[in-house]
């Protein structure tokens, strides 16, 4: 019998910790790619009045927390500081508490500097490391020669890199104070397989093509003009996507104003190239100094939209262990809906009634085919290992104080020591 636990200290401005795990009702970690990564808390009622009034649970104080399984599965120890206090007096007092991500700061602050000879991600761990931050990435290899930073804070540069690297494929993120600037996990193995009837609680899939973004085809590129001796601004659609990886085979074709051509598989075909011709999608207003560098800005809207049109939400047991920007497998549903999905948030939510994940899912392509024939290139069939078969590499052990009895057989306790619980 799997026992979920979460833990959460709370750390003072002197850096001791304080236990305040049995204060706490419920639970909520939502761990995302697209969104501030929080903790939400909700206070026993018998604490509330007095952690009002406690000094070292205010705002900015930073909140260390675990979660998953004793004897099992658990999380990493997440970090996260308090934004957010409320209370409430009614028939009994009630009080909630979120936290964001202590990575979140990068938001904040503006600069000035001007990037000299460093590729993306050379800027992307030098920010890193200026807020003390950990840092994954997938090495760039563009070099920017000088890039003013124009008073954009250090996530709007991010953003801004991101979008420009090859074939738009690039995304940030940061995760338990960790930036990731890396590479969309479209391609990604899948870690795990899921099956209707077996371990899923609901599966839930949703196609929004009515309110997707159209497909963006075209971005404008600011470029030098020596016959007038200036500046002209010239247009640059996407590149043919022989590149990336996809969940599905078929995908959404555009015309002008966004509306829709078909269905066609991944691989380019002609009905595509005409769409592509004539301008599909929203025009990207956002100069840039290359035919290339627009190029990528169009891929990287484009793919985005993509995502947004085929989504699913799934409710499953609680695993720990599961990470955005990762890919699953889904079994035993119709063929539209099975195959790989691709993880943008999980929602952990422990409470009295126990442990449970919500996945926030997105494709870039179906599985139905059109009327076009054609075999797609780079679709992802990995599949991924059931959740009761991951391993345990990261348990809790339980120990409890047992007497230590003296040798000679007469009964008396002369101490106690600690043995782990089975």
């Amino acid at each position: 019998m799997k026992s979920p636990f979460f833990k959460v200290d709370i750390i003072n401005s002197k850096g001791k910790s304080t236990d305040i795990t049995e204060k706490i009702s419920s639970f909520v970690y939502e761990d995302s790619i697209e969104e501030d990564s929080m903790i939400k808390l909700n206070i026993i009622a018998d604490f509330a009045k007095d952690l009002a009034d406690d000094a070292n649970f205010s705002m900015g104080s930073v909140l260390h927390f675990q979660f998953g399984y004793l004897q099992g599965q658990i999380s990493k120890v997440h970090k996260a500081r308090i934004t957010d206090i409320s209370h409430s007096y009614g028939e009994t007092i009630t009080m909630s508490v979120t936290a964001l991500d202590i990575g979140n700061v990068i938001k904040k602050a503006t600069s000035t500097r001007i990037w000299k000879k460093k590729t993306s991600s050379d800027i992307a761990k030098e920010i890193a490391d200026s807020w003390g931050m950990g840092f994954v990435t997938d090495a760039t290899s563009k070099v920017w020669d000088s890039l003013p930073q124009g008073n954009k804070t250090d996530k709007q540069l991010l953003s801004y890199l991101a979008e420009r690297e090859t074939d738009g494929d690039y995304i940030h993120f940061i995760r338990n104070n960790t930036l990731y600037f890396v590479k969309r996990g479209l391609g990604s193995k899948s870690a795990y397989t899921y099956t209707y009837g077996q371990d899923i609680i609901n599966f839930k899939t949703s196609f929004k093509e009515s309110s997707a973004q159209p497909t963006a085809a075209k971005a404008k590129v600011v470029v030098n003009n020596p016959k007038i001796g200036g500046h002209s601004v010239q247009s640059a659609s996407p590149k043919t996507e022989k590149g990336g990886a996809y969940t599905g085979k078929y995908k959404n074709v555009y015309q002008i104003g966004g509306k829709k051509v078909g269905r066609v598989p991944i691989e380019q075909t002609d009905k595509e190239e005409k769409a592509t011709k004539k301008g599909f999608g929203k025009p990207i207003i956002d100069p840039t100094p290359s035919k290339i560098e627009a190029s990528n800005l169009a891929n990287s809207k484009k793919k985005k939209a993509t995502l947004k049109t085929l989504v699913a939400d799934l409710q499953i047991e609680g695993n720990p262990s599961i990470e955005p920007n990762t890919i699953i497998t889904i079994n035993n549903v119709a063929k539209a809906h099975a195959g790989n999905w691709y993880v943008i948030k999980i929602t952990h939510s422990l409470t009295t009634g126990g442990y449970t994940c919500k996945l926030d899912l997105s494709r870039n392509a179906g599985k139905k085919k059109s009327d076009a024939e054609a075999k797609p290139t780079k679709v992802n069939t990995s599949i991924g290992i059931k959740p009761s078969a991951q391993k345990s590499e990261n348990t809790v052990k339980v120990y409890e104080k047992r007497n230590v009895y003296r040798a000679d057989g007469s009964g008396k306790v002369i101490g106690t020591k600690k043995v782990e619980k089975k």
